[in-house]
C-alpha cells in the first residue's frame, strides 16, 4: 500500500489561503484559455433570403478554400432566415476560424406533401413508419435553393472570416445557373 499522506498535506498547502500563488495560477490559466475546449474561432451570424424573402430551415455550410486554414462549420437558418455558425470541434455557437471560406446553401422539401413521413395524429405506440425502398431515379424531395448554392465547387458565395465578430448576408436567386 502507499502512503499519500504527504502528497495529501502538500495538495492542501497549496490550496489554503496561505498560498496565494496556486490562486494566481488558476486566475492566469483562466484567463489565457489554458483550459478552454476546442481550437480558437471568431463569431460567425448571418442572413440568407431567396428571391428577397428570408429562407426558412436551410442548412448554411462554410468550408475552408484551402485545406490547411479555416475549419468547416454548418448552421441552419430561422424563420427570419437568420443562422449562427458551428465549428467542428469547436463548443456550439461560436462560429469558425479566421479564413477564406465557400459558402453552400441547401434546403430539401417533400415533392409530395401528403407522402412525408410525419408523426403528427398518429398513435406512437404502433412503432416507426415503415419505409418502402427509395426510388433513386425520382427521390421524394426536391431542392428548394438551386443546386449551385448547394455544392462547394459550384456555389458562388464566398466569406471571409476575421478575428472578432463576423456578420454575412447572403441574397440567393431562384434563377442562378453554374458559371461555365
Amino acid at each position: 500500500m502507499v502512503d499519500l499522506s504527504g502528497k495529501r498535506r502538500r495538495v492542501r498547502a497549496m490550496m489554503s489561503s496561505s498560498s496565494p500563488g496556486f490562486a494566481a495560477i488558476c486566475v492566469g490559466l483562466l484567463l489565457t484559455g489554458c483550459w478552454s475546449r476546442g481550437p480558437v474561432v471568431n463569431f460567425v451570424e448571418g442572413v440568407v433570403t431567396l428571391d428577397g424573402v428570408a429562407l426558412k430551415g436551410a442548412d448554411v455550410g462554410f468550408s475552408p478554400v484551402a485545406a490547411s486554414e479555416g475549419l468547416s462549420a454548418v448552421g441552419g437558418t430561422q424563420d427570419d432566415g437568420r443562422f449562427v455558425l458551428n465549428a467542428v470541434g469547436a463548443r456550439p455557437g461560436l462560429g469558425t476560424k479566421a479564413g477564406e471560406y465557400v459558402v453552400t446553401v441547401r434546403k430539401f422539401e417533400s415533392k409530395d406533401r401528403e407522402a412525408a413521413i410525419s408523426f403528427e395524429g398518429r398513435d406512437r405506440s404502433s412503432g416507426p413508419p415503415v419505409l418502402s425502398q427509395p426510388d433513386l431515379k425520382n427521390p421524394p424531395f426536391r431542392s428548394v435553393v438551386p443546386e449551385v448554392y448547394g455544392a462547394q465547387e459550384t456555389s458562388p458565395l464566398r466569406a471571409t472570416v476575421t478575428p472578432g465578430k463576423n456578420a454575412f448576408r447572403f441574397d440567393l436567386s431562384s434563377d442562378a445557373q453554374a458559371s461555365k
